[in-house]
């Protein structure tokens, strides 16, 4: 997690959100490229920030390498006290996941208040504006140049539809997956039952 944020706007303006790029040790990269292989499908948690290392680590309990479990715990967690710190709540729910496919190909926004996204192996979210979003789900004319993408092991906050802020939801999608390839991403939302 070392690295400022970048607050990023695209125009007109009216897309704001955080991203942090990093790259990640090889010997992490390395590692995690090997649980794409091996992890279960899907791993689900919802929890205080109190209780993050905890449930993390129960939850990461199948990982025999211990020296990627104590990183992985430690990422997710700055993760999760990162977007507690942006958003001024403190329950998450958490999901990480393989995936082998682009499961959302239409640019979307998320009904939630607040999203991390953070993408471990493989390509990172894409992301647009509403104009261009319309453009490609309706299969009008488009300027590719429009589309831009998240870097793979960069982090991402930003504000979903049912956001309690000022900001305006980030219109998204899921990248193209190539065939072979499993991607590890992980999602951060800020417990619902908490933000209402």
């Amino acid at each position: 997690m070392n690295g400022p944020f970048v607050l990023v706007s695209y125009p007109p303006a009216t897309i704001p959100f955080m991203l942090k790029r990093r790259e990640l040790p090889d010997w992490v990269r390395d590692e995690m490229e090997t649980l794409a292989q091996n992890m279960p499908e899907e791993i689900q948690l919802t929890t205080s920030l109190a209780e993050i290392l905890q449930r993390l680590h129960t939850s990461l309990g199948f990982l025999r390498n211990e020296k990627l479990k104590t990183w992985l715990i430690e990422d997710i967690s700055a993760c999760v006290n990162w977007l507690s710190s942006v958003s001024n709540t403190t329950g998450f729910n958490i999901k990480l996941e393989v995936i082998t496919e682009r499961m959302c190909p239409k640019f979307h926004v998320d009904r939630v208040p607040m999203r991390l996204l953070c993408t471990y192996v493989g390509p990172g979210t894409e992301w647009t504006d509403a104009n261009t979003a319309y453009s490609v789900n309706f299969e009008e004319p488009f300027d590719p140049e429009n589309i831009s993408q998240v870097p793979s092991e960069g982090i991402l906050i930003f504000s979903g539809a049912h956001g309690a802020n000022s900001l305006a939801p980030l219109w998204h999608r899921s990248p193209d997956v190539p065939q072979g390839v499993r991607r590890i991403l992980l999602c951060v939302n800020i417990n619902s039952q908490e933000a209402e």
